[in-house]
């Protein structure tokens, strides 16, 4: 199934907050008439907040939750922010000071998201944006 208004089936799985409750939806992005998710097992789609937009990296952790982007991970010791790089087209983890190209999401376990746990993105240095 093609989501209307959404062009690349490969960036066609998200997840957002409610803009009427405070609660996540996945499914298909659509950006026309404000940003909106598409849910085929609701057949509906609902309003959501922009900031919450998270892109699903089609990769799953050690106890098989699907990892987006926004999501803190452990890994190898470390927690981890995981973002998606759009000009290279790739997700990368962050630490606060550096940038990691290269690790294997599916060797840690999430731990949260900096949207439910915004403190959770303060570590690192300060001003520092992944």
């Amino acid at each position: 199934m093609r989501f209307k208004g959404v062009t690349d089936m490969r960036d066609a799985y998200f997840r957002a907050k409610r803009k009427s409750v405070d609660e996540w939806i996945y499914g298909g992005l659509l950006r026309n008439d404000g940003p909106r998710i598409f849910t085929e097992a609701m057949n509906n789609s609902f309003r959501v907040r922009e900031e919450t937009i998270c892109r699903y990296s089609g990769i799953c952790d050690l106890n098989n939750r699907q990892i987006f982007e926004n999501d803190v991970m452990m890994i190898d010791g470390k927690m981890l922010i995981i973002a998606y790089r759009k000009v290279k087209d790739k997700f990368v983890a962050s630490d606060g000071r550096h940038i990691y190209e290269n690790v294997d999401l599916s060797n840690g376990m999430i731990i949260g998201n900096t949207i439910d746990n915004p403190e959770l993105r303060k570590r690192g240095k300060a001003g520092f944006t992944i």
